[in-house]
Protein backbone atom coordinates (compact mmCIF):
# COMPACT_ATOMS: atom_id res chain seq x y z
CA UNK A 1 0.00 0.00 0.00
CA UNK A 2 1.28 3.81 -1.00
CA UNK A 3 1.37 5.73 1.98
CA UNK A 4 -1.15 8.61 2.50
CA UNK A 5 1.61 11.60 2.09
CA UNK A 6 2.60 10.24 -1.20
CA UNK A 7 -1.25 9.38 -2.50
CA UNK A 8 -1.83 13.00 -1.44
CA UNK A 9 0.65 13.89 -3.89
CA UNK A 10 0.11 11.56 -7.30
CA UNK A 11 -2.64 11.43 -9.75
CA UNK A 12 -3.41 9.82 -12.86
CA UNK A 13 -0.91 10.44 -15.60
CA UNK A 14 -3.63 9.96 -18.46
CA UNK A 15 -6.20 11.76 -17.08
CA UNK A 16 -5.32 13.88 -13.97
CA UNK A 17 -7.82 12.00 -11.67
CA UNK A 18 -7.60 11.15 -8.58
CA UNK A 19 -5.25 7.35 -7.49
CA UNK A 20 -6.91 5.15 -4.76
CA UNK A 21 -4.97 1.94 -3.19
CA UNK A 22 -6.13 -0.98 -5.06
CA UNK A 23 -4.88 -4.76 -4.18
CA UNK A 24 -2.52 -4.47 -7.66
CA UNK A 25 -1.65 -1.18 -7.11
CA UNK A 26 -3.34 2.47 -7.15
CA UNK A 27 -6.06 3.04 -9.75
CA UNK A 28 -7.45 6.24 -10.77
CA UNK A 29 -11.02 6.85 -9.72
CA UNK A 30 -11.49 8.56 -13.16
CA UNK A 31 -10.17 6.55 -15.94
CA UNK A 32 -10.17 3.21 -14.25
CA UNK A 33 -6.50 2.59 -15.21
CA UNK A 34 -4.46 0.62 -12.55
CA UNK A 35 -1.12 0.80 -11.77
CA UNK A 36 0.89 -1.67 -10.71
CA UNK A 37 2.83 -1.02 -7.08
CA UNK A 38 4.96 -4.18 -6.53
CA UNK A 39 7.99 -4.56 -4.62
CA UNK A 40 7.87 -1.24 -3.69
CA UNK A 41 7.75 0.14 -7.18
CA UNK A 42 5.15 2.59 -8.43
CA UNK A 43 5.12 1.46 -12.42
CA UNK A 44 3.29 3.99 -14.93
CA UNK A 45 5.45 3.32 -17.97
CA UNK A 46 6.70 0.53 -20.37
CA UNK A 47 9.61 -1.12 -19.15
CA UNK A 48 11.62 -0.90 -22.69
CA UNK A 49 12.61 2.96 -23.62
CA UNK A 50 15.68 5.06 -24.47
CA UNK A 51 16.90 4.83 -20.89
CA UNK A 52 17.45 1.33 -21.25
CA UNK A 53 21.70 2.14 -21.08
CA UNK A 54 21.09 3.96 -17.58
CA UNK A 55 18.96 0.84 -16.08
CA UNK A 56 22.05 -1.03 -17.03
CA UNK A 57 24.82 1.19 -15.57
CA UNK A 58 23.05 1.67 -12.72
CA UNK A 59 21.98 -1.94 -11.72
CA UNK A 60 25.88 -2.97 -12.52
CA UNK A 61 27.75 0.34 -10.45
CA UNK A 62 24.80 -0.33 -7.69
CA UNK A 63 26.70 1.55 -4.93
CA UNK A 64 29.67 2.65 -6.54
CA UNK A 65 28.92 6.40 -5.67
CA UNK A 66 26.88 5.93 -2.65
CA UNK A 67 27.75 7.80 0.66
CA UNK A 68 27.07 4.79 2.54
CA UNK A 69 29.46 2.49 0.85
CA UNK A 70 32.45 4.29 0.78
CA UNK A 71 34.43 6.97 2.59
CA UNK A 72 34.78 9.90 0.33
CA UNK A 73 31.60 11.62 1.17
CA UNK A 74 31.34 13.11 -2.72
CA UNK A 75 27.65 12.24 -3.47
CA UNK A 76 26.84 14.62 -0.01
CA UNK A 77 29.48 17.20 -1.19
CA UNK A 78 27.87 17.06 -4.82
CA UNK A 79 24.45 17.54 -3.72
CA UNK A 80 25.06 20.13 -1.24
CA UNK A 81 27.12 22.52 -3.94
CA UNK A 82 24.68 21.81 -6.42
CA UNK A 83 21.71 22.54 -4.72
CA UNK A 84 22.68 25.17 -1.73
CA UNK A 85 20.44 23.18 0.36
CA UNK A 86 21.06 21.80 3.54
CA UNK A 87 19.66 20.12 6.20
CA UNK A 88 17.08 22.71 7.66
CA UNK A 89 16.30 23.77 4.03
CA UNK A 90 14.42 19.72 3.74
CA UNK A 91 13.60 18.25 6.79
CA UNK A 92 10.03 17.66 6.66
CA UNK A 93 9.47 18.58 3.00
CA UNK A 94 8.24 16.16 0.29
CA UNK A 95 11.02 16.10 -2.24
CA UNK A 96 11.17 15.13 -6.07
CA UNK A 97 14.32 13.53 -7.15
CA UNK A 98 13.70 13.81 -10.88
CA UNK A 99 16.41 10.83 -12.47
CA UNK A 100 17.20 9.14 -9.46
CA UNK A 101 19.05 6.17 -11.30
CA UNK A 102 20.55 3.92 -8.51
CA UNK A 103 19.30 6.35 -5.44
CA UNK A 104 22.63 7.90 -4.94
CA UNK A 105 20.73 11.89 -4.26
CA UNK A 106 17.81 9.78 -3.02
CA UNK A 107 19.73 8.92 -0.03
CA UNK A 108 21.25 12.01 0.76
CA UNK A 109 17.46 13.97 0.75
CA UNK A 110 16.57 11.16 3.15
CA UNK A 111 19.41 11.84 5.51
CA UNK A 112 18.15 15.42 5.44
CA UNK A 113 15.06 15.04 6.38
CA UNK A 114 12.86 15.27 3.08
CA UNK A 115 10.41 12.74 2.46
CA UNK A 116 11.30 11.76 -1.21
CA UNK A 117 9.34 10.65 -4.69
CA UNK A 118 12.64 9.32 -6.38
CA UNK A 119 11.50 9.04 -10.16
CA UNK A 120 13.32 7.43 -13.41
CA UNK A 121 12.56 6.20 -16.86
CA UNK A 122 15.11 3.01 -16.37
CA UNK A 123 14.49 0.06 -14.21
CA UNK A 124 17.18 1.35 -12.08
CA UNK A 125 14.45 2.19 -9.92
CA UNK A 126 14.59 -1.50 -8.85
CA UNK A 127 18.51 -0.78 -7.68
CA UNK A 128 17.30 2.40 -6.10
CA UNK A 129 14.86 0.72 -3.92
CA UNK A 130 16.73 -1.76 -2.73
CA UNK A 131 19.63 0.39 -1.72
CA UNK A 132 17.25 2.66 -0.24
CA UNK A 133 15.83 -0.33 1.84
CA UNK A 134 19.23 -1.71 3.03
CA UNK A 135 20.33 1.55 3.96
CA UNK A 136 17.83 1.39 6.45
CA UNK A 137 15.07 3.94 5.08
CA UNK A 138 11.26 3.30 5.63
CA UNK A 139 8.74 3.45 2.87
CA UNK A 140 7.43 5.55 5.41
CA UNK A 141 9.48 8.32 3.97
CA UNK A 142 10.30 7.35 0.24
CA UNK A 143 8.13 6.38 -2.66
CA UNK A 144 9.97 4.74 -5.71
CA UNK A 145 8.25 5.68 -9.56
CA UNK A 146 9.33 4.57 -12.75
CA UNK A 147 7.91 6.81 -14.93
CA UNK A 148 8.47 9.41 -18.22
CA UNK A 149 9.18 12.92 -17.40
CA UNK A 150 6.18 13.58 -19.76
CA UNK A 151 3.77 11.96 -18.15
CA UNK A 152 4.49 12.34 -14.37
CA UNK A 153 2.09 10.62 -11.80
CA UNK A 154 2.12 13.54 -9.54
CA UNK A 155 -0.27 16.81 -9.35
CA UNK A 156 0.52 19.92 -10.16
CA UNK A 157 1.74 22.28 -8.05
CA UNK A 158 1.90 20.23 -4.65
CA UNK A 159 5.70 19.49 -3.95
CA UNK A 160 8.00 21.76 -2.05
CA UNK A 161 10.95 21.09 -4.09
CA UNK A 162 12.66 19.29 -6.87
CA UNK A 163 15.57 18.43 -7.81
CA UNK A 164 17.26 17.00 -11.21
CA UNK A 165 21.16 16.76 -10.96
CA UNK A 166 23.19 15.47 -14.03
CA UNK A 167 19.75 14.19 -16.13
CA UNK A 168 17.89 17.09 -18.03
CA UNK A 169 20.80 16.94 -21.02
CA UNK A 170 19.59 13.45 -21.59
CA UNK A 171 15.82 13.32 -22.74
CA UNK A 172 14.24 13.94 -25.91
CA UNK A 173 13.64 17.61 -24.94
CA UNK A 174 15.39 19.32 -22.16
CA UNK A 175 13.33 22.25 -21.82
CA UNK A 176 10.09 20.39 -21.92
CA UNK A 177 11.65 18.12 -19.26
CA UNK A 178 12.81 20.99 -17.09
CA UNK A 179 9.24 22.68 -17.79
CA UNK A 180 7.04 19.77 -16.58
CA UNK A 181 9.17 18.94 -13.48
CA UNK A 182 9.01 22.61 -12.33
CA UNK A 183 5.02 22.40 -12.99
CA UNK A 184 5.21 19.95 -10.56
CA UNK A 185 6.94 22.98 -7.39
CA UNK A 186 4.52 24.93 -5.04
CA UNK A 187 4.76 28.80 -5.51
CA UNK A 188 7.07 29.53 -2.73
CA UNK A 189 9.07 26.37 -3.25
CA UNK A 190 12.46 26.04 -5.18
CA UNK A 191 13.82 23.61 -7.71
CA UNK A 192 18.01 23.00 -7.81
CA UNK A 193 19.03 21.70 -11.38
CA UNK A 194 22.65 20.11 -12.62
CA UNK A 195 23.16 19.88 -16.55
CA UNK A 196 25.96 19.61 -19.10
CA UNK A 197 26.62 23.28 -19.26
CA UNK A 198 26.74 24.10 -23.85
CA UNK A 199 30.26 26.69 -24.02
CA UNK A 200 32.74 26.63 -25.91
CA UNK A 201 34.62 24.32 -23.65
CA UNK A 202 32.86 21.05 -23.63
CA UNK A 203 34.64 20.49 -27.22
CA UNK A 204 37.39 20.00 -25.31
CA UNK A 205 35.58 17.02 -24.04
CA UNK A 206 36.09 13.67 -26.00
CA UNK A 207 33.07 12.54 -25.65
CA UNK A 208 31.33 14.82 -28.35
CA UNK A 209 33.37 13.68 -30.75
CA UNK A 210 33.27 9.49 -29.91
CA UNK A 211 29.47 10.04 -29.90
CA UNK A 212 29.02 10.90 -33.23
CA UNK A 213 29.17 7.08 -33.87
CA UNK A 214 28.55 5.74 -30.10
CA UNK A 215 24.95 6.58 -29.40
CA UNK A 216 23.86 4.22 -32.45
CA UNK A 217 25.66 1.46 -31.04
CA UNK A 218 24.19 -0.79 -28.59
CA UNK A 219 24.41 -0.98 -25.17
CA UNK A 220 26.90 -3.76 -25.25
CA UNK A 221 28.54 -2.43 -28.18
CA UNK A 222 29.29 0.73 -25.69
CA UNK A 223 30.09 -1.44 -22.93
CA UNK A 224 32.99 -3.59 -24.56
CA UNK A 225 33.95 0.29 -25.99
CA UNK A 226 34.44 1.70 -22.75
CA UNK A 227 36.07 -1.59 -21.04
CA UNK A 228 38.66 -1.16 -23.61
CA UNK A 229 39.24 2.52 -23.22
CA UNK A 230 39.13 2.46 -19.22
CA UNK A 231 41.74 -0.78 -19.29
CA UNK A 232 44.14 1.05 -22.41
CA UNK A 233 44.28 4.65 -21.09
CA UNK A 234 42.99 4.33 -17.29
CA UNK A 235 47.13 3.72 -16.17
CA UNK A 236 48.28 6.96 -17.92
CA UNK A 237 45.82 9.29 -16.97
CA UNK A 238 45.93 7.75 -13.18
CA UNK A 239 49.91 8.25 -13.19
CA UNK A 240 49.67 12.00 -14.88
CA UNK A 241 46.94 13.30 -12.69
CA UNK A 242 48.93 11.77 -9.92
CA UNK A 243 51.97 13.04 -10.12
CA UNK A 244 51.67 16.19 -12.99
CA UNK A 245 49.49 17.94 -10.97
CA UNK A 246 47.57 20.69 -13.22
CA UNK A 247 48.89 20.25 -16.06
CA UNK A 248 48.42 16.13 -15.81
CA UNK A 249 44.80 16.61 -15.22
CA UNK A 250 44.65 19.42 -17.78
CA UNK A 251 46.35 16.42 -20.67
CA UNK A 252 44.13 13.50 -19.97
CA UNK A 253 41.45 15.65 -19.49
CA UNK A 254 42.05 16.96 -23.41
CA UNK A 255 43.97 14.08 -24.96
CA UNK A 256 43.08 10.40 -22.91
CA UNK A 257 39.48 9.16 -24.16
CA UNK A 258 38.13 8.31 -20.45
CA UNK A 259 36.40 10.35 -17.82
CA UNK A 260 38.97 10.13 -15.58
CA UNK A 261 37.62 10.26 -11.91
CA UNK A 262 39.73 10.40 -8.75
CA UNK A 263 36.96 12.31 -6.08
CA UNK A 264 39.15 12.44 -3.06
CA UNK A 265 42.58 11.92 -2.40
CA UNK A 266 42.38 9.04 -0.34
CA UNK A 267 41.38 7.06 -3.20
CA UNK A 268 42.98 4.34 -4.90
CA UNK A 269 44.04 2.85 -7.92
CA UNK A 270 41.11 0.49 -7.94
CA UNK A 271 38.34 2.92 -6.66
CA UNK A 272 39.41 5.34 -9.39
CA UNK A 273 39.46 2.97 -11.92
CA UNK A 274 35.87 1.46 -11.74
CA UNK A 275 34.45 5.49 -11.37
CA UNK A 276 36.34 6.25 -14.37
CA UNK A 277 34.53 3.17 -15.84
CA UNK A 278 31.58 4.10 -14.58
CA UNK A 279 31.88 7.64 -16.14
CA UNK A 280 33.14 7.04 -19.45
CA UNK A 281 30.12 4.31 -20.27
CA UNK A 282 27.69 7.38 -19.01
CA UNK A 283 29.47 9.30 -21.71
CA UNK A 284 29.48 6.87 -24.33
CA UNK A 285 25.90 5.47 -24.03
CA UNK A 286 22.92 7.56 -23.76
CA UNK A 287 21.08 8.10 -26.89
CA UNK A 288 20.54 11.63 -25.88
CA UNK A 289 23.12 14.28 -24.79
CA UNK A 290 22.18 17.82 -25.27
CA UNK A 291 23.74 20.51 -23.37
CA UNK A 292 22.50 23.63 -21.81
CA UNK A 293 23.71 26.85 -21.69
CA UNK A 294 23.11 28.97 -18.94
CA UNK A 295 21.14 32.01 -20.54
CA UNK A 296 18.42 28.97 -22.13
CA UNK A 297 18.59 28.09 -18.23
CA UNK A 298 17.73 30.99 -17.27
CA UNK A 299 15.54 32.19 -19.56
CA UNK A 300 13.38 28.33 -19.50
CA UNK A 301 12.98 28.97 -15.60
CA UNK A 302 11.98 32.40 -15.61
CA UNK A 303 9.20 31.11 -18.41
CA UNK A 304 8.09 28.79 -15.79
CA UNK A 305 7.39 31.24 -12.87
CA UNK A 306 10.80 30.93 -11.00
CA UNK A 307 13.16 34.10 -9.94
CA UNK A 308 15.80 34.38 -7.61
CA UNK A 309 17.46 32.30 -9.95
CA UNK A 310 21.05 32.09 -9.11
CA UNK A 311 23.99 29.86 -10.54
CA UNK A 312 25.74 27.96 -8.25
CA UNK A 313 29.24 27.61 -8.27
CA UNK A 314 30.07 24.45 -9.43
CA UNK A 315 31.99 22.35 -12.39
CA UNK A 316 28.88 22.64 -15.31
CA UNK A 317 25.42 24.49 -14.67
CA UNK A 318 24.22 24.23 -11.62
CA UNK A 319 21.34 26.47 -10.87
CA UNK A 320 18.60 26.40 -8.11
CA UNK A 321 15.21 28.84 -8.52
CA UNK A 322 12.16 30.22 -6.07
CA UNK A 323 8.91 29.80 -7.50
CA UNK A 324 7.00 32.94 -7.00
Amino acid sequence: MIKQWALDVLTCPKCSGKLTNVQEGVQCEQCAITYPYQNGILRCVEMDNYAESFGFQWNFFKKTQHDSANEYAHSTRRFKAETGWEENDLSGNIVLDGGCGNGRFTEIALKMGAKVIALDLSNAVETCYSNMSEAGFSDEDFLVVQASFYEMPIKENSLDKAFTLGVLQHTPNPRLSLEKIAALVKHDGDIACWVYEKNWKMWMDYRYYFRTVTKYLSKNANWKLSLFLTHTFFPLAWFLNKYFGFPGKLISRVFLPIAFRRVHSSMGYADSKTWTLLDTFDNLSPRYDLPISEKEMFRWLEASGFTDIVRQNTPGLAVKALKK
